[in-house]
């Protein structure tokens, strides 16, 4: 029986043993598993908030690129509205030199007209 009871208490020692020793493996796994994920959160948070200042920039550019699109089209009306004015002017003076009985503008005179509504 004595035998018998040191058997058993040896075999309970060893496998308790065992045991810890698979404890303390796991625990070891389980601590690098959190580091991991600890350095991986932190990469992400890294990642969001790039992507936030990305987000921002882009943000601020479309905003620029509204106000340039109302700029262009603004002044896109104002040429357009010069070529008006000067086509009035072209045909204005056209019908005083016909009035007048030079028959219309001149080349020359048209050509200036031209030039000075391009240096505009």
């Amino acid at each position: 029986a004595e035998r018998d009871s040191a058997s058993l208490q040896s075999s309970t020692s060893a496998a308790i043993s065992s045991l810890e020793k698979e404890r303390d493996a796991a625990l070891t796994e389980l601590e690098s598993a959190r580091l991991t994920a600890k350095a991986a959160n932190q990469e992400l948070a890294r990642h969001k908030s790039e992507l936030r200042i990305s987000n921002q920039r882009a943000c601020v550019a479309a905003e620029d690129a509204a106000l340039w699109r109302e700029r262009y089209e603004a002044a896109n009306t104002d040429v357009s509205q010069l070529r008006d004015a000067m086509n009035a002017q072209i045909a204005a003076y056209t019908e005083l030199n016909v009035r007048a009985g030079h028959g219309g503008a001149t080349p020359s005179s048209y050509d200036e007209l031209q030039r000075q509504f391009e240096s505009v």
